[in-house]
């Protein structure tokens, strides 16, 4: 059977299931290959259907660190949107750029685009959702076309649906629109209409990939409701409920609670560039408290899920 592997973002939170000979999915100790895992006791936060975590890092409990070596690109990066150009856009300081997060009980290695490429020889994935999707995907996008010779790369365009190609490991990095992920089509005085329980739409797009990263912010940014489990959210609970009744093998990594540390990291209001007489009024100006300036923190979240791969 063909590899899947499918990662969910709601908000900043993903899940990962795949279908493999082994239903169980492992970040190795320092024994193995991948030398990431310093205490085999450690545990990723994930939600597995039908088996328990073994010998997983709790990537979320950490902290943010400072490190001169980052980033791992600049601004000129010519995949990114204007929105999440900061520098470019006129903000005058860089040292959101220069983090990254350490675990307390191991490290997430520091992305390596041949690598990253290596692992994904001859596959496709695909990251689906909304805006804050499209922000990975440029994220992801700048961290490998570095080591991509100009003439092997190209982006293609199918609908809603955008790749980045790079030919000479026949990998795809793609990025669909489906901001709900079921259909939300337009009725009557264009009232719009979401089919919960139509998805062949989008759907379509992901058919043959092997790696899926779903978003679904929309979902969970409109509701205040919480737990009794302090600082969780009610429909995490419920999500998480729901997942370990699947079947199909889903695994599910928060990374809501590092991202929350980092208000520095959103564009405000060098979301667009401004001439100096702008400037002198910023606050005339709404800010982007949403997105996220690149570099900057989505580049966590592939170091994340280049690991997690």
């Amino acid at each position: 059977m063909k590899q899947l592997q499918c990662l969910l973002f709601m908000t900043i939170i993903f899940i990962f299931a795949s279908v493999v000979k082994s239903s169980e999915f492992e970040l190795k100790d320092e024994d193995d290959e991948h030398s990431w895992l310093n205490d085999e006791d450690d545990r990723v936060n994930m939600v597995q259907s039908h088996h328990s975590s073994r010998s997983k890092c709790q990537l979320s409990a950490g902290k943010w660190v400072y490190d001169q070596s980052y980033p791992l690109y600049d601004s000129t990066c010519p995949y990114l949107s204007t929105a999440v150009t900061c520098q470019k856009n006129g903000r005058p300081d860089s040292d959101y750029e220069k983090w990254r997060w350490k675990p307390n009980r191991c490290s997430i290695p520091r992305f390596d685009a041949l690598k990253f490429l290596g692992k994904m020889r001859r596959k496709r994935i695909m990251l689906m959702g909304d805006s804050i999707m499209r922000n990975q995907w440029e994220s992801l996008v700048c961290l490998v076309q570095g080591v991509v010779p100009t003439a092997r790369k190209r982006v293609t365009y199918n609908g809603p649906s955008m790749a980045f190609h790079a030919m000479d490991f026949e990998v795809s990095i793609e990025f669909t629109w489906a901001p709900l992920l079921v259909e939300l089509n337009k009725g009557a005085a264009n009232k719009r209409i979401l089919h919960l329980d139509l998805i062949e739409e989008n759907a379509k797009y992901w058919r043959g990939v092997d790696v899926l990263v779903f978003d679904s912010a929309h979902w969970w940014t409109h509701s205040d409701k919480t737990s009794s489990h302090q600082h969780v959210p009610e429909p995490l609970l419920v999500l998480q409920g729901v997942l370990r009744k699947m079947s199909f093998p889903v695994y599910l990594q928060d990374i809501t609670t590092i991202s929350a540390f980092r208000r520095d990291g959103h564009p405000s209001v060098y979301r667009r560039a401004m001439g100096q007489e702008e400037k002198q009024h910023l606050r005339e100006y709404s800010s982007d408290c949403s997105h996220w300036c690149l570099p900057g923190v989505p580049d966590i979240w592939n170091e994340m899920l280049s690991a997690l791969l």
